[in-house]
This record gives C-alpha cells, sequence and structure tokens, in this order.
C-alpha cells in the first residue's frame, strides 16, 4: 500500500467520484477480510486482514410522505450499500470525510 498523502488522496478521489459517500455510515463493521476489494485504493483486502466494511442506508420517506399505512411503512426496506476498505484506506477516509463535511458547514 502507498503512503499517508497518497491514500488521502485516493479517499479523496473516491468522495469526490461518488464511489464513496461523504457521509457517517450507518453502520459499520470491523473483523477479517474475505478477499473483498476496498473502495478506497482499489486493491483487494487479503483474505483474513482486518477490514472495514461501511454500510449505508437510504432512508425511508420522511413521515409527511408516508407510506399509505404504518405496516407498510414497517414492511418497506430501505436500499443498503456497502463498503470495503483497508483499515489504512478507512483512516484517510475518515480523514478527508470529515474536513469534507467541514468545508460544506463552514461554506
Amino acid at each position: 500500500m502507498s503512503d499517508e498523502p497518497a491514500m488521502r488522496e485516493q479517499a479523496c478521489e473516491a468522495i469526490q467520484h461518488g464511489r464513496l459517500p461523504a457521509n457517517q455510515p450507518t453502520r459499520m463493521l470491523f473483523g477479517p477480510s474475505a478477499g473483498e476489494t476496498c473502495a478506497v485504493c482499489g486493491a483487494l483486502v487479503p483474505r483474513g486482514e482486518m477490514a472495514i466494511q461501511l454500510e449505508f442506508q437510504r432512508g425511508l420517506p420522511p413521515a409527511e410522505k408516508a407510506l399509505r399505512d404504518p405496516h407498510e411503512r414497517l414492511d418497506a426496506k430501505p436500499e443498503v450499500r456497502g463498503y470495503h476498505l483497508h483499515s489504512r484506506c478507512f483512516a484517510a477516509w475518515e480523514l478527508e470525510r470529515t474536513r469534507s463535511a467541514e468545508g460544506r458547514t463552514s461554506g
């Protein structure tokens, strides 16, 4: 894997090009990889190496736009998108994600 500035640049590009969201994930899972591709650097996370899985859930419609009845709303399954990252790529993404969020709120 590459050095820290290069990883941060890759994380920034992943956010800018829509390969990874810049918002807080709905859920994060940590554990041994099954050999997935890293969403930041594009390299395989070797089987058994520590990996981070990020999950992002698209929300249900707001209450005023709710489905016809509460049961229908409970049965609705929001879309969940998952991404796998090396632990160092996750750190670079988290840094760039928070910088991106700070830029949006201060500008």
